[in-house]
């Protein structure tokens, strides 16, 4: 599950992450309303380094609305050993790169 956008898709995915998150610590207290139990939650940030394409100039402009990184998160579920992982782009409508890099999504929320 990919999230891709401005600081709306980032707060979808903030919560997502929060609140499995909450749902791991609540379960140590048995309080567990959910029947599968989250074993761990792992973030990470991967740092993006923007190509210099056509002759070093740089097709991103400086400042916050650059993407510097992507965040990461991968949760296990106890029990069956299975995996899922979501991760935020940040992406403006006129941003000018390459779609390429959503290739390993299979869900993409975009706005």
């Amino acid at each position: 599950l990919c999230f891709v956008g401005d600081s709306v898709d980032y707060e979808l995915y903030d919560a997502l992450k929060t609140n499995l998150q909450r749902a791991m610590k609540l379960q140590t207290l048995g309080h567990t309303p959910y029947n599968v139990s989250i074993d761990f939650v792992h973030e990470r940030i991967i740092p993006v380094n923007t190509s210099r394409a056509d002759n070093g100039v740089n097709y991103v402009p400086p400042g916050w609305q650059q993407m510097t990184s992507i965040e990461e998160t991968t949760v296990l579920f106890s029990g069956s050993n299975e995996t899922t992982t979501f991760s935020y782009f940040k992406h403006y409508g006129w941003s000018p790169w390459d779609f390429e890099i959503l290739e390993d999504c299979n869900i993409i929320v975009m706005n």
